[in-house]
């Protein structure tokens, strides 16, 4: 399982405390597991040298650990508005991986705690941040869009977590700091959400696919064996990222797949030429005529429900095998097919609540999403679903679908992403 390595230097405990509730957060992002690396403390003493294991606590760190994790969560108590020296020393010694990109492209976050709510949080997290920019790595903060940082009285930065522990450090993390997420967690749910092969090639192909409502469907040909057939078909992704279809037993396309279940599916952006495109590959079969993935079929292609009830129409889902996306000049992927999908989470679990409440509760906002996004102003406006990508909403009798910025795979985040949309709008 791809782990975030949460790692820390602790002089009183307090760090070491926010780290494992870092940890603890990593644990609840579906795909990802934390791994808890500490440094030891460095002397003035030449000669010093300490043991090769702590006596207790989590282990330390080495190079190995930065390489095989595929995210970051850093965090160092305050010395003059700086990491410790630990965490300064212990970085300053990956030059090698700097040297090789090792850690480039990989998301990072960083946390601190200090004894005065006002001894240097921001410029702490600021100077830990530094080496991750050198190495290329993509640091994360707290975006304005969590409420809770706009509340918080204690610890709470849009740099990352912070924690006021008090002159004695005797201040435990306080409800409100607790409640913000974590970096581990944010870097943990950046990771997932896309690709472990590439940063930026799965979701922005699964957002092209979701933006779209039809595309090309090959086929290996009967009538001309060997030869692939292409056929338009609309087609919709199920909540993870699988294309669903409706398919007649009289179309060719249907009688190739019945012989042969690998196929293709192709679509474009608005220009075919220099715009993006992506091109799955995967078998074709059927699937349970009452599946969500059926039902979300529907509620996006309300059109097609006439030819659902016909006999000779069936609903197919495509199992990815591998995807080829190509995002404009130059930005050309491969990856598998797997690497497309997002994982089950609580999210999908009540999909179809959010989607009851945001109708009965919040046409207004919808509407104004509508506005802020789609430059349009519609009469009524209706949630027809929503995926850890984002939603789709029916205005006034058109679909529109609206991208969160990041992946997500709870209730939560995804209220933290509708409250802010909505403010935005106003």
């Amino acid at each position: 399982m791809p782990e975030i390595l949460v790692l820390y230097y602790s002089g009183s405990g307090a760090v070491r405390d926010m780290a494992q509730l870092i940890a603890r957060g990593v644990s609840m992002v579906p795909g990802a597991a934390a791994r808890v690396r500490t440094v030891p403390r460095v002397s003035t003493v030449c000669e010093a040298v300490e043991a090769s294991v702590p006596d207790e606590g989590a282990p330390y760190a080495s190079a190995a650990d930065l390489e095989e994790c595929i995210g970051l969560a850093v965090g160092s108590p305050t010395r003059f508005g700086n990491m410790a020296a630990p965490m300064k020393y212990f970085l300053d010694g990956t030059a090698a991986l700097w040297a090789r990109g090792a850690l480039a492209g990989r998301p990072a976050a960083v946390f601190t705690s200090t004894t005065s709510l006002h001894g240097g949080q921001e410029s702490t997290l600021l100077s830990m941040m530094l080496p991750l920019l050198h190495h290329g790595m993509l640091v994360l903060g707290l975006p304005y869009g969590e409420p809770d940082l706009s509340a918080t009285s204690s610890g709470g930065s849009p740099y990352g977590a912070t924690h006021w522990a008090g002159p004695r450090n005797d201040r435990p993390i306080s409800d409100e700091e607790e409640a913000l997420p974590g970096p581990g967690q944010t870097a943990g749910h950046h990771r997932t959400a896309t690709a472990a092969m590439s940063t930026d090639g799965a979701r922005p192909a699964r957002l092209l696919l979701r933006r779209a409502r039809a595309g090309v469907l090959g086929t290996l040909s009967r009538r001309f064996p060997g030869y692939p057939a292409g056929s338009a078909v609309p087609f919709a992704l199920d909540a993870s990222g699988c294309p669903a279809l409706l398919l007649s037993s009289l179309a060719a396309h249907t009688q190739n797949l019945g012989a042969d279940q690998r196929a293709s599916l192709t679509v474009h952006a608005d220009d075919v030429v220099t715009g993006a495109r992506v091109c799955v590959m995967g078998d074709i079969l059927p699937i349970e005529q009452d599946s969500h993935a059926a039902a979300r079929y529907l509620a996006l292609l309300p059109e097609a429900a006439t030819y659902a009830g016909f006999g000779d129409f069936r609903f197919y889902g495509m199992a990815p095998v591998a995807v080829h996306y190509i995002g404009g000049f130059g930005d050309i992927r491969w990856f598998d097919g797997s690497e497309l999908l997002l994982p089950a989470s609580a999210l999908d679990e009540r999909a179809d609540d959010i989607v009851g409440h945001m109708n009965e509760d919040h046409g207004p906002a919808l509407a104004a999403y509508c506005r802020l996004h789609h430059g349009l102003a519609p009469h009524e406006a209706r949630m027809l679903c929503i995926d850890g990508d984002g939603f789709d909403v029916l205005a006034d009798g058109r679909v529109l679908r609206f991208d969160f910025p990041e992946a997500v795979a709870d209730p939560d985040q995804a209220r933290r992403h509708l409250v802010r949309m909505a403010r935005e709008a106003r």
